[in-house]
């Protein structure tokens, strides 16, 4: 694990506006995020929105504020590009990136502030564990998704 470039990608999705952080794209503009959040975002400097690996990226080629990061970001699967700055193995870049099989679009609908620390939580206990655990994230908190029931 890359332990310092995990905790840039936790340190810029804390800083940014809450509508900036979604799971349910690598990156989309901030108009089109109520697609996957069900609420229509505010315009911010820099326009972007996506999930941990979108910021991934966006940290990694120092595009964070860049208004025109969507056009610009080099083309590649943003999943293996932020898995390798992550320094993720196994199935660390799944279970972070696609929740650990969890609903990333009930995860979506959830308050933003509550993703972004969602976020920012599942990346630190990732630092401290080498683990992901979105439940424990997303509880922290002092939010459920419907899809717990389930899995006790």
């Amino acid at each position: 694990m890359n332990t310092e470039n995990i905790l840039k990608v936790a340190a810029a999705i804390a800083e940014a506006p809450a509508e900036r952080f979604i799971m349910g794209t690598f990156l989309t503009s901030v108009e089109n995020s109520h697609c996957y959040t069900g609420t229509r975002a505010s315009r911010t400097a820099c326009g972007t929105a996506g999930c941990i690996a979108g910021w991934a990226n966006l940290v990694k080629f120092r595009m964070v504020n860049n208004p025109k990061a969507l056009t610009e970001l080099p083309t590649g699967s943003f999943h293996s590009i932020g898995q390798h700055f992550l320094g993720l193995v196994g199935e660390q870049s799944n279970d972070l990136f696609l929740m650990n099989n969890l609903s990333i679009s009930e995860f979506d609908e959830l308050p933003g502030d509550a993703r972004k620390a969602a976020a920012v939580n599942v990346l630190e206990h990732l630092v401290k564990t080498g683990k992901v655990d979105w439940r424990k994230a997303i509880e922290k908190t002092g939010h459920k998704l419907h899809c717990f029931q389930y899995l006790d």
